[in-house]
């Protein structure tokens, strides 16, 4: 097996370095998706009732999707209702 020249580690050292800026460049210029945030919420043995519920009718994998899925509809209900009573915005 032969040595591997310094001069080979360069030039791909430097190739590397190339397509890392390249990379970057074209990575920085993307939206980058918002992490959700961890949030501890205690529920009562009715409220897990209420989140398996909506699991098994609408077919949702966890307890957060289904808790996220409640937070949406009702905040569709609320823009709904506004609508309705042509009360403004918050």
């Amino acid at each position: 097996m032969e040595p591997v020249h310094h001069s080979v580690f360069k030039v791909l050292s430097g190739l590397y370095h190339v397509d890392s800026v390249i990379a970057s460049g074209y990575t920085a210029g993307m939206e980058k998706k918002q992490k959700p945030s961890a949030l501890t919420v205690r529920f009562t043995e009715e409220e897990k009732a209420i989140l398996a519920e909506l699991r098994t009718f609408y077919g949702l994998s966890s307890d957060n999707e289904a808790l996220r899925f409640a937070l949406r509809a009702a905040v569709r209900e609320v823009q709904r209702l506004r609508v309705e009573t042509g009360e403004k915005p918050a």
